[in-house]
């Protein structure tokens, strides 16, 4: 990635606009390329309260980061299997009054629609469309921050991320702090449901297997 970056950025190739399509990885390659600066190490994080976790990534690194927080003392809230098939006002309430109660315990919690794909309810599950998975977590997540239960909120999963990100609102971000590699720390705008909240977004193969309890300050960064 470094050597593609340097090639990117020498001066034969300053000719005009160009366009990069790639993964956060070329991202931050670029960043690298430019900068005179060594590379930062984030600072130890420190969660305003109890950190929420939303996944809706059926990838197995995202089921051992999701294992680790929960082997760690993390509120475990599958949703349930037939949710992920059709919107119940029933069991989203009954899913919000759990999250809810757990935060207000002061845990941190973790609510995910599959960990990994020997999860029974990914190779149950008819194919599930990604907007309708985004707009189910995001939405836990915007309520839960509109009741002040949480100010720290992780989103698992690429492709349900943006849709998460309108179910709260979300028109704008900003880059706060470096965290991992294509897993920065944001803030959204204040006209949000999340505004002024610690937001973490992540790709489903992104990060460390203890990543969220890093998020939530357990360890350092």
């Amino acid at each position: 990635m470094d050597a593609i970056a340097e090639a990117l950025t020498r001066e034969e190739h300053g000719h005009g606009p160009s366009i990069v399509v790639g993964s956060g990885g070329i991202m931050a390659a670029l960043a690298r390329s430019i900068s005179d600066q060594p590379p930062r190490t984030p600072g130890p994080q420190r969660p305003s309260g109890p950190v929420l976790a939303v996944s809706a990534s059926a990838s197995s690194t995202t089921a051992e980061q999701i294992n680790d927080a929960v082997s760690n003392g993390w509120e475990d809230v599958p949703v349930p299997a037939e949710l992920l098939q059709r919107d119940d006002t029933a069991l989203v309430a009954a899913l919000d009054e759990r999250v809810s109660a757990a935060l207000r315990a002061g845990r941190n919690v973790v609510v995910h629609t599959t960990r990994g794909a020997a999860d029974p309810r990914y190779g149950a599950s008819k194919p599930v469309d990604a907007g309708y998975l985004g707009a189910l977590i995001g939405g836990i997540a915007a309520r839960m921050a509109n009741a002040a239960l949480t100010r720290d909120i992780a989103v698992c999963g690429g492709d349900t991320s943006s849709h998460a990100l309108i179910a709260m609102g979300v028109r704008q971000l900003r880059v706060t702090d470096q965290f991992v590699t294509a897993g920065p720390i944001l803030n959204a705008d204040g006209a949000s449901a999340v505004g002024g909240c610690r937001l973490l977004l992540k790709g489903g193969q992104v990060g460390p297997n203890d990543i969220l309890r890093r998020f939530a300050g357990q360890l350092p960064s």
